[in-house]
């Protein structure tokens, strides 16, 4: 009675064993070999088993990344939906965060030293829309308003550096050289 009770037992893991050798895609790349080993298809290299195919997983992954990812589509597909939904997703754009944006394609010109007609440029709008749609629908300022901007940045600068100077009590040395670029245009 107990031996037919510990066959039961083992015939029931058995099947359990083989439904969830079906179900998993990582059996195109191993057969069993004995009762507790598997073989790799790929590599011939045999690996203890115990009922789990993470040690297969793990096998493909550190061995034969081609295989794992081949072997793994859902993952895939997973991460494929949620960069769908990020990229379709509409972006919601308060005035303070479409102000916050704006000052950082100020500062970005300003860093990069490019030209104001750069937000005018097709190339930069369609990146602004990708980013954030509703900011370029409802708030994206075109070159006069980014001139205004950067006239007032050189103003506050010019102010801040001004009061630095003022602030200097001791001596003052100041240095400036004029070079000209290949274009010919001087450079102070």
């Amino acid at each position: 009675c107990h031996s037919s009770l510990a066959f039961a037992q083992n015939h029931r893991r058995k099947n359990i064993i083989a439904n969830r050798q079906r179900s998993s895609k990582v059996w195109e790349h191993f057969m069993k070999a004995t009762e507790k080993q598997v073989e790799c298809k790929l590599c011939k290299v045999k690996l203890s088993f115990h009922g789990s195919t993470s040690a297969m997983h793990e096998h493909l992954k550190r061995k034969h990344v081609m295989a794992e990812n081949e072997e793994s589509p859902f993952a895939k597909r997973k991460h494929s939906s949620t960069m769908d939904e990020f990229l379709t997703r509409p972006t919601k754009c308060t005035p303070q965060q479409a102000n916050a944006l704006t000052e950082a394609i100020l500062n970005m010109l300003v860093t990069d030293k490019r030209p104001l007609s750069m937000v005018g440029d097709q190339g930069f709008k369609d990146m602004i829309k990708m980013f954030n749609q509703e900011y370029y629908e409802n708030y994206l300022p075109g070159q006069s308003h980014f001139t205004t901007l950067m006239e007032r940045k050189y103003e506050t600068t010019f102010e801040k550096v001004k009061q630095a100077l003022r602030a200097v009590t001791g001596s003052l040395i100041l240095t400036a050289d004029v070079w000209t670029s290949r274009a010919t245009e001087a450079y102070l």
